[in-house]
């Protein structure tokens, strides 16, 4: 008789209907590329046809909305839900349907789009960088065609030279992640606003018609638009409120490796033109070519993705209809891929489990039970060592075992079923040191097991003190690195006690390491937070790009005899396979249970189909314990093709913790991975006093790739140092080297930014006063838009010029390069409140006479005049009020505090008597809470000043 697996009981008829049954899917959602919509009613029947009804299904109903020509509001109620089947809602319905999910985005592609009002609609012919106020009009557009949580995504059309525009409005409208302390990745979104970049897998190709160069045209142009891509999310902090819609189209890139790279980055959608599609000539059906068809299936493994057509020429209610042919086709494509596929994961970093330092909840032991191969290949494994030692001559009356960490005894039941099957004899030792499982392997003892010679031990299996020798060590705390779960440390106190022809299974594991391009994992930390980009993460994905192929790191054997280490230390060097991003690097492992029995984590089998990915194919089938590691790194790496990926890599240890470091030597040396602040301290000096990564470079001319873009990044920092020396001869040195290796193109100038902090050579040239930096980059070439980029906290350099009081950077910025006096950084400061609160009067009056806004207020409601007042600046408070006096009379913030409230809580005496005598306001005076000046001034302990403003009062 054979005991039942890891499940906790027999299964039932229903358990075995549900094996039989293929996974289910999620239904593939359709949209339409609505353009040249005004309203709503351009797709709707004429009358007398009725307005669609839903009554088949319970749905949840919500409103879209669009303006009519003439400003009214058109509203329409359409059902949100999923569709099950055409029989619930009729096709041609549901197309309709889902033609109205789509609109919004279609009509708003800011290359297209035509449902503006009239007063708006000459903003669309214009350049945005000329005409900023265009996205705010296009976002507050789009609020109108919706109600409630779901709001349809603003689309930007891909546009090479909009990328820093793009990102500093992205982010002015998607508000940071908010997250708790620790190991939390489930981000609070406060904003309900997403972003989708329309760009076209061939990118904008230039290439003549050529036959023979139109392969590398279509490869130049899409790696460029790959390339545009990354610079754009690393600018935007990663968000996840930025994703891609993707346009296939006619040409396709010859290098596999580009299409992988796509699959690895957010697509939110995959944007088909009809024009792309074939015509059978039996029945005038579309269908998609070979090459087409099959890269769209790639995609469609894909978790949420959606596939939207795109009409070309303007849509109405008659080429609606026609849309049903396509969607009737590309749901067959999307079931053909889907058949026999698994149940395609979310995105997700989760912390590894910790089994030895937290106890194990009943959720995470029925999740490993459910692991039928896992257990399945243990006990083929101990079946195969008994039946070994059957054949020699000293067999044992009664094996011994002992299961080490054996939770709620799925290992256990695996050796009783192989003895059972090998006619043997068994005594097991059941160790556990979880509180948790000790009622139910008691009753395991008495029900399933009874008669089984079962002994359960509550103790640590460090500790343990066996009281025989022991012929089979079985255990399973491998992790998804092999030893992240510490099983060579676990090992080492039971395995002493092995007999001579003992074996531990499993006998040896191997960990492996390869680097990754992930935006899809990246995007998961929250924004600005570089702490959590230093922990070892767990993760799901429906695909990711492995850029070399895996190699092992460290090896274990079981019983050691003494050679697993303390510390661990290796070198390994990969070569990128293709010019993507590097992200960090993704871990595995592969273990020998017995003889010829493994599990492995390779990538390779449960890869989405696609160019050919590299590395083994030996994932073990049906392997569902463990989930591959990731190793992220603090700031991505831009790689160009054949480029050298060098990492170290540590496993550490002390009394109390084992732990891993990584740090990166080539492209770039970068900071040691998750070490303690101490060390932390002592790299950083390390790193400042090394001069290596930067020595090609410095001492003289570097030999470059054929990608620039690649090894701009080491450029840049090279100019930052030169910047920050005051060395305008060698910055001018390196500018031109840049220029000469550019040839014929023009300099990347996207490509001189510091990512992810976002700081240019005009921002830094500002911060140090280097006024012939920023006439040397005019002079190499930098648009206006490159001296307006601001960096993480929104500052641009005439912000760095001002509150650094570099007049002469500041007249150059405004009168020779035509910067705005009245930029904003983050939370709405301007220049001229910057000058305020350092109390820098010469900067204040060049400011003022040259524009700048006196009575703008920042998102919290306070102005220049207010800012001022906080600091104490007493003759920036006169200097205001004598160039503009109606800028320093009575005014409040949005909590409805005034300048004098704000001076009194800070104790600013010269200023509260300035704005009480030469100002006119009044101590008495209640801001939103009820508190006056004189409770503001004696709750911060100013009782004097306090006294001052009682006696004015009087």
């Amino acid at each position: 008789m054979k005991l039942p697996g890891p499940s906790m009981g027999t299964k039932t008829d229903l358990d075995r209907l549900l094996e039989k049954m293929p996974v289910l899917h999620d239904p593939l959602a359709f949209g339409i590329y609505a353009e040249g919509i005004s309203n709503l009613q351009d797709i709707f029947p004429p009358p007398p046809v009725p307005p669609l009804v839903w009554a088949s299904a319970n749905s949840t109903w919500t409103s879209l909305r669009g303006p009519r020509n003439g400003g009214e509001t058109n509203t329409t109620n359409v059902w949100s839900g999923n569709f099950i089947s055409e029989s619930a809602v009729p096709l041609r319905e549901i197309c309709r349907f889902l033609a109205l999910r789509i609109l919004v985005p279609g009509a708003f592609n800011l290359a297209q789009a035509s449902c503006l009002e009239e007063n708006l609609r000459d903003l669309r012919k214009s350049r945005m960088e000329e005409d900023p106020d265009i996205f705010s009009h296009q976002f507050r557009q789009c609020t109108l065609f919706s109600y409630g949580s779901k709001r349809p995504p603003v689309v930007l059309t891909y546009a090479p030279e909009m990328l820093f525009f793009y990102a500093e409005k992205v982010l002015s409208f998607i508000p940071p992640r908010a997250t708790d302390d620790g190991q939390d990745l489930l981000a609070t979104f406060h904003s309900k606003d997403e972003f989708l970049i329309h760009i076209p897998l061939a990118g904008h190709s230039t290439a003549s018609k050529d036959e023979e160069s139109l392969d590398d045209s279509c490869d130049k142009s899409s790696l460029a638009a790959l390339r545009w891509w990354y610079k754009l999310k690393a600018s935007v902090n990663f968000s996840r409120k930025v994703g891609v819609a993707l346009e296939l189209s006619e040409d396709l890139p010859a290098n596999p490796h580009i299409v992988h790279l796509w699959l690895s980055e957010p697509i939110k959608t995959v944007i088909l033109p009809t024009g792309i599609f074939l015509t059978d000539v039996d029945d005038n059906s579309p269908y998609l070519s070979a090459a087409h068809k099959l890269l769209l299936q790639g995609f469609l493994r894909l978790k949420n993705v959606s596939v939207t057509l795109r009409p070309s020429g303007i849509l109405t209610h008659d080429r609606l209809d026609s849309m049903q042919a396509y969607i009737e086709y590309l749901r067959g494509v999307y079931h053909e891929s889907l058949t026999g596929m698994p149940e395609i994961p979310d995105a997700a970093l989760f912390p590894p489990d910790q089994p030895l330092h937290t106890d194990l909840t009943e959720a995470d032991y029925e999740s490993f039970e459910l692991d039928e191969r896992k257990y399945a290949d243990y006990e083929e494994a101990i079946r195969k060592y008994i039946v070994d030692r059957q054949g020699s001559s000293d067999v044992p009356d009664v094996f011994v075992a002992a299961v080490v960490g054996c939770g709620r005894g799925p290992l256990v039941t695996a050796a009783i079923n192989a003895t059972m099957s090998s006619n043997a004899r068994i005594r097991i030792y059941a160790l556990e040191k979880n509180p948790l499982t000790a009622g139910i392997l008691a009753g395991k003892c008495d029900a399933e097991w009874k008669g089984c010679d079962v002994r359960v031990v509550m103790e640590d299996m460090r500790t343990w003190q066996p009281p025989e020798k022991i012929d089979l060590l079985l255990s399973e705390m491998l992790g998804g690195f092999g030893d992240n779960e510490l099983s060579p440390e676990c090992l080492a106190g039971p395995e002493r006690f092995l007999s001579a022809k003992g074996v531990s299974i499993p006998e040896t594991y191997t960990s492996y390491i390869y680097p990754i391009s992930s935006t899809k994992l990246y995007e998961l930390f929250p924004d600005g937070r570089l702490e959590f980009r230093e922990h070892v993460y767990g993760f799901d994905v429906d695909c990711l790009k492995a850029l070399d192929e895996p190699q092992p790191v460290f090896t274990f054997v079981h019983p050691s005899k003494g050679n697993n280490e303390k510390e661990y230390y290796a070198i390994l060097k990969f070569r990128a396979n293709a010019p993507g991003m590097l992200h960090g690097f993704a871990g595995c492992f592969t273990a020998k249970l017995y003889g010829d029995i493994e599990h492995s984590l390779l990538p390779g089998s449960d890869q989405p189909p696609g160019p050919d990915q590299p590395g083994l194919d030996q994932r073990t089938p049906g392997l569902t314990t463990w989930k591959p590691v990731f190793f992220p790194l603090a700031t991505p790496y831009h790689l160009a093709q054949g480029q050298l990926i060098c990492l170290h890599f540590w496993r550490r240890s002390d009394d109390h913790s084992v732990w891993y470091e990584w740090s990166l030597a080539e492209p770039s040396r970068s900071q040691v991975h998750n070490v303690d602040e101490t060390e932390r301290r002592e790299q950083r000096k390390e790193i400042r006093n090394t001069a290596e990564t930067y020595s090609s470079v410095i001492h003289g001319p570097m030999k470059m790739s054929a990608e620039l873009n690649c090894k701009a990044e080491t450029y840049m920092r090279v100019l930052s140092r030169f910047i920050a020396q005051r060395n305008l001869a060698k910055v001018w040195e390196k500018l031109t080297e840049v220029e000469e290796l550019a040839g014929e193109d023009a300099i990347p100038w996207e490509d001189l930014v510091n990512y992810p902090s976002k700081e240019s050579l005009a921002l830094l040239a500002a911060r140090y006063g280097e006024v012939g930096v920023l006439k040397a980059l005019q002079i190499k070439g930098a648009p206006r838009l490159y001296f307006e980029i601001g960096n993480l906290d929104g500052k641009k350099p005439l912000h760095e010029a001002v509150e650094n009081g570099h007049r002469e950077c500041v007249v150059y910025l405004a009168e020779t390069i035509g910067v705005s006096v009245n930029s904003l950084k983050r939370a709405d400061w301007t220049p001229l409140m910057l000058a305020c609160v350092k109390g820098n009067l010469d900067m204040i009056r060049y400011l003022v006479a040259h524009g700048a806004d006196v009575h703008f207020e920042n998102k919290d409601g306070w102005n220049a005049f207010h800012l001022a007042c906080r600091e104490g600046n007493l003759e920036a408070c006169k200097l205001l009020q004598e160039l503009d006096p109606t800028g320093t009379s009575e005014s409040c913030s949005k909590n409805g505090r005034s300048p004098l409230h704000t001076a009194a809580l800070h104790g600013r005496r010269s200023v509260v008597q300035f704005l009480l005598r030469e100002c006119g306001y009044k101590p008495t005076t209640q801001d939103a809470t009820g508190q006056t000046p004189i409770m503001n001034a004696k709750t911060a302990g100013h009782l004097e000043l306090a006294q001052l403003m009682e006696s004015e009062r009087l």
